[in-house]
């Protein structure tokens, strides 16, 4: 094969084929489902790994008690102090 019979893709500018709908061009819509079926796994292997639990409360998504949404926070617990007081 010389280089003047390598076929480049009008969608993508890569050579060895000439339509988007071949199975080697990077922008078919056929190759773009496999990408995004494989994100997902990765993206829930990567977060079932990458969770956090809180040392005090146990719970996932935060590492602290200071966290806002910790149940143990201090601040969390003056506020629903201040919120029982009868006005």
């Amino acid at each position: 094969m010389n280089n003047n019979s390598i076929v480049f893709c009008a969608s993508c500018n890569e050579p060895g084929h000439s339509r988007r709908t071949s199975r080697l061009c990077r922008l078919n819509p056929r190759n773009q489902v496999d990408n995004d079926v494989q994100m997902e796994d990765a993206q829930q292997q990567q977060s079932s790994v990458n969770t956090v639990y809180c040392s005090a409360c146990n719970e996932p998504g935060h590492s602290r008690r200071t966290f806002a949404r910790c149940r143990l926070n201090p601040r969390n617990m003056n506020l629903e102090l201040d919120e029982e007081i009868p006005s």
